[in-house]
């Protein structure tokens, strides 16, 4: 299985501390082959390219749940099939997360006495 690590963005870096809101909307940023989303061998820094996405969602969803998705160390082969093949792996880790997610909104929303819903946007 591909270490695969999930960071929020808090406003301009990686923070650490930051927990998922569930009312909130959810963006994924996901680098490609040898790239990094941040992770303790590098002090949690993402490539510029993704932390300027992230960057560029808070300044217009203040309170967005933006998630940066790290699979440095499956990406980083030197030979890009072996890091491609991986991919499949990193796919269902996140889907597997989302799913808890939603299983977590749709519950608080029954609790609250609401209709549980799952709204995707493009």
């Amino acid at each position: 299985m591909v270490q695969v690590n999930f960071n929020l963005w808090g406003n301009g870096s990686i923070n650490r501390s930051a927990r998922i809101n569930s009312e909130m909307p959810t963006y994924v940023i996901i680098h490609g082959y040898q790239s990094t989303g941040g992770n303790a061998n590098n002090n949690y820094q993402p490539a510029d390219w993704m932390a300027n996405i992230a960057q560029t969602i808070r300044l217009r969803e203040s309170n967005a749940n933006i998630i940066l998705l790290d699979w440095e160390d499956g990406a980083s082969s030197w030979y890009y099939p072996t890091s491609a093949g991986r991919t499949r792996d990193v796919g269902n880790q996140l889907a597997n997360y989302l799913t808890l997610l939603c299983h977590f909104r749709q519950r608080k929303n029954r609790i609250q006495g609401e209709p549980g819903r799952l709204k995707l946007e493009k």
